[in-house]
Formats: structure tokens, sequence, C-alpha cells
């Protein structure tokens, strides 16, 4: 658990974690952890009914561009299960190296708490779209955390 000040507004909810000495929920840390293993990407939300692409959350946020390719991938899965992004997994990377990543560069992590959260049925569905799109079923991962085992214990 984040031991200093609260940050702010918890999305609800969520608890807020450490990522080396910086507050992030469980899908920033897992976005912190991609990033750092070499790859870029986002922690897709769905606010107010609309997709957001994060890299933080509190304060100041880093510029960042999503390629025009991810964009058009993601909106094109949107378009098809009738122009809605309810279901996204909340992580979408692609490796650094890649300037122009295909579908088949993409990466999906999904963060379930564990004992507290599921896959829901609308997350199936997004999976089957992406898989008939031609992404492999190697592209995806799910990551089910548990705060005690965050902490060492």
């Amino acid at each position: 658990m984040w031991a200093g000040e609260p940050p702010g507004s918890n999305y609800g909810g969520k608890p807020v974690v450490d990522f080396q000495g910086r507050p992030a929920f469980a899908e920033l840390r897992i976005l912190y952890t991609v990033d750092d293993a070499g790859w870029s990407g986002v922690w897709v939300t769905h606010a107010g009914g609309r997709e957001k692409h994060r890299r933080g959350f509190w304060g100041t946020q880093e510029d960042f561009t999503v390629p025009a390719e991810v964009l058009h991938f993601l909106g094109e899965i949107r378009r098809e299960r009738g122009d809605t992004s309810k279901g996204t997994w909340d992580i979408v990377c692609w490796p650094k190296a890649t300037d122009h990543p295909q579908n088949t560069d993409l990466r999906f992590i999904e963060s379930k708490w564990g004992g507290k959260d599921t896959i829901k049925t609308d997350q199936i569905e997004w999976y089957r779209r992406v898989r008939n799109a031609g992404v492999s079923r190697d592209a995806f991962l799910v990551i089910e955390w548990n705060l005690s085992r965050a902490l060492g214990a």
C-alpha cells in the first residue's frame, strides 16, 4: 500500500499502491513495470462513457502520443462492438523500438484484484473480437494481484 499522503481521488475505491516511491493504482504499477521492461503502453479507462488512454492519474501528466496504428486498431474493435469500449483490457502495450506497431506487435493485460474482481462477459467478448482480428492468444495476460503478496508477505 502507498504509505504517503493520499494523492487525491481513489477512482471509485481503488487501493493506492507504491511503485518505486510514487503512488499508483495496480494498473499503473503494471504499466510502469512493462515500461521498465522495454514496452510502451497505456492504461485504458472508461470514465464517463468515453475511452481514455492514461500513463498516470494524479497531477501533471507526461506528454505521450499513442501511435495512430494502436488508436485505429482500438477504434475498429470498438466500432465492431457497437461503438463501446466497455470490456477493453486494462493495459495495451507495444515494443518501444516499434514506431508503427501492427496488430501482431500489441499485447493486452487485464488486472484483477484477487478475491474481489473477476473477468466480465464484455471482457471476454472484447478478447474474442481482438483474436478474430488476427492477434495471437499469446498476446494476452491476466494478472491477479493481492495486496499481501505485493507487500512481500
